[in-house]
């Protein structure tokens, strides 16, 4: 898939605009830009905290939740509670993404926008007894073809578990993910705004093997924009 920070900063950039027009977004951090090896450029969120990693929580529950929160993992917060994570490794000589990981991750627990007001979320979700804790599973994409192995395709969607892992036929540009998001989970805001049904299309490859279109895969057709 083609794209350069340019590209990427700017595709988050129209994210951020049309979750604040849409009336979804309640916070949100600038983008970093992280020097590795290799060649290579990460493009994530901006934050003072040290990253986890991605195997410190295996099975999604509340106190993952709530160090992204305290940590401000997240390029996007939206009014719900939910969390945004856009992270892209570009090679910087090629323009080329070279690994991406993408996630939506819902809020333990449900409040209206007039609670919000008066308490911030953290104190929502440590007030909330543990019997209206909602369980609800997080949403990552990953584009890892360095990692790609038997019954590991290079890209995939975890559905709350590490273990679970739905092969994907292409990664997902920014706001190609986003339209999917909004699509999916938050259908009053898709038939409101049209702003999300307009997609990138970096050109990123069909990364399928047999054993993924015998088996079940996610696949979708490329037109850029929606009707």
């Amino acid at each position: 898939m083609k794209a350069s920070i340019t590209d990427l900063r700017n595709s988050i950039d129209r994210v951020r605009i049309n979750l604040h027009d849409a009336g979804l977004l309640y916070d949100w951090n600038d983008c970093s830009v992280v020097r590795l090896s290799n060649r290579r450029n990460r493009i994530t969120w901006a934050t003072s905290s040290v990253r986890p990693e991605v195997s410190s929580f295996p099975i999604s529950n509340v106190g993952e939740y709530l160090a992204y929160l305290e940590g401000r993992h997240y390029q996007f917060q939206l009014n719900d509670g939910s969390l945004i994570q856009l992270s892209y490794d570009i090679d910087f000589k090629k323009d080329e993404i070279k690994q991406s990981r993408l996630v939506w991750y819902p809020c333990p627990v449900q409040f209206s926008l007039e609670e919000l007001e008066y308490a911030p979320i953290k104190e929502l979700v440590l007030s909330t007894p543990t019997e209206c804790i909602v369980c609800r599973a997080p949403i990552r994409l990953d584009f890892s073809p360095d990692q790609a192995a038997h019954n590991h395709s290079s890209t995939h969607i975890h559905l709350g578990m590490e273990e679970f892992r739905l092969p994907v036929h292409r990664a997902m540009e920014p706001s190609r993910f986003i339209r999917f998001i909004i699509r999916t989970i938050y259908p009053t805001i898709w038939d409101n705004f049209k702003v999300f049904r307009t997609a990138e299309n970096w050109a990123a490859q069909d990364n399928l093997n047999e054993d993924d279109r015998i088996c079940g895969f996610l696949g979708w057709h490329l037109p850029v924009a929606i009707p």
